[in-house]
């Protein structure tokens, strides 16, 4: 048989600048992005088959505008079984001033699996002037970077920047 680990890769925290116009200035902030879903799963010999087709999530790019999702891992048998995915996280907003308030940013989806023995959702990010808006979200299963979202960034200066890239995503195939 085959027991599959999926962890989908982790949305980017969107970037962003300060309004410097005003008086007093005000910083600009996004936040994290959402974490990669994760699922396991086994495959008997047959539902695998002689051969799968194993796609690994990127991580969500660092961009100057929202932040981008990052892209489910997934494996697709060759046999009887479903195709399994463990979806990416979404990327966050645009960065915002303190008074704009704040919005979820969705985690990744993690169920997908038919019949999975196990699955999280991605953790939710935040977008906004949230107080630990600079942490990291993990993957639920890994204590690695795979799969995490972004950090939210504090934007101080006027002219645009990144926000931070999302973790890739992971997948782990054991046999026996």
């Amino acid at each position: 048989g085959f027991l599959i680990i999926l962890i989908g890769g982790g949305g980017s925290s969107g970037g962003g600048r300060s309004n410097n116009d005003d008086n007093p200035h005000r910083p600009a902030y996004s936040g994290s992005g959402g974490a990669g879903a994760v699922a396991v799963k086994f495959y008997s010999e047959s539902e695998m088959g002689a051969n799968a087709s194993v796609t690994v999530g990127s991580g969500g790019a660092a961009s100057t505008s929202n932040g981008n999702s990052g892209g489910s891992s997934s494996v697709n048998p060759a046999g009887s079984g479903a195709t399994c995915t463990a979806g990416g996280g979404g990327g966050s907003n645009y960065a915002s001033s303190p008074s704009s308030g704040f919005t979820a940013t969705a985690g990744g989806s993690g169920g997908t699996c038919s019949n999975q023995l196990l699955a999280w959702n991605g953790a939710a990010g935040i977008t906004g002037n949230e107080a630990g808006y600079t942490n990291t979200n993990a993957a639920e299963f890994s204590g690695n970077t795979y799969g995490s979202g972004g950090a939210g960034k504090h934007h101080p200066d006027s002219s645009g920047s990144t926000g931070n890239a999302g973790g890739a995503g992971y997948v782990v195939v054991f046999q026996w």
